[in-house]
C-alpha cells in the first residue's frame, strides 16, 4: 500500500493504525514491512497470522490479510488525514463511496447467486463505524451518484 508524500502520514502513523486494527477491532493484520521514500511517500505491505490466502508477494511465506482489517487500517489513517491519497483511494470521501460500491456488488452478486473468492468478507464493512454520520451520507449519496 502506498500513501502520497503530498499527506503528512508517516511511516510511525500506519505503525499506529495497524495496532488500533488489531488491539481495538480484534483484526489479524501485521506490519510485514515498509518505508518511506526519498520524496516522503510511506509504502507498506501487511500480512496476517492466520489468513486464508498466500500474499502473492514471491519473498514472502504470510497469508495475506482480510479486506476487512485493510479497511480498519486504510479507514484509521483517514482518522488522521482525510485528504490522503491512500493506494488508489484519493480522499477519505472516496474510500467510503468505493466501500459502498463494492457492498452493493456483493449484495448484487448474493441476490444473483453468483459466489466467488472475494466474497468471504460477507460485505463487512463495519470499519465505517469510524466515521461520522454526515461523512456516510455524502459517500453513500456519491456512490447512487456514479452508479448511474
Amino acid at each position: 500500500m502506498r500513501i502520497n508524500a503530498a499527506s503528512p502520514l508517516t511511516l510511525e502513523d500506519v505503525r499506529v493504525a495497524i495496532n488500533l486494527a488489531r488491539n481495538n477491532h480484534g483484526q489479524d493484520i501485521y506490519l510485514q514491512g515498509g518505508w518511506t521514500g526519498p520524496r516522503g511517500a510511506v509504502q507498506f505491505w501487511c500480512n496476517s497470522a492466520h489468513g486464508r490466502y498466500a500474499t502473492g508477494r514471491n519473498e514472502d511465506t504470510g497469508r495475506a490479510a482480510t479486506w476487512a482489517a485493510w479497511g480498519y487500517v486504510i479507514a484509521e489513517l483517514y482518522c488522521l488525514d482525510p485528504n490522503a491519497h491512500i493506494g488508489h483511494y484519493r480522499s477519505r470521501h472516496h474510500f467510503i463511496t468505493a466501500v459502498y460500491q463494492a457492498q452493493r456488488a456483493f449484495i448484487r452478486r448474493q441476490q444473483l447467486g453468483i459466489r466467488n473468492r472475494f466474497d468471504q468478507a460477507g460485505g463487512n464493512c463495519h470499519f465505517l463505524s469510524l466515521f461520522s454520520d454526515e461523512e456516510l451520507d455524502s459517500g453513500y449519496a456519491a456512490m447512487n451518484v456514479s452508479m448511474f
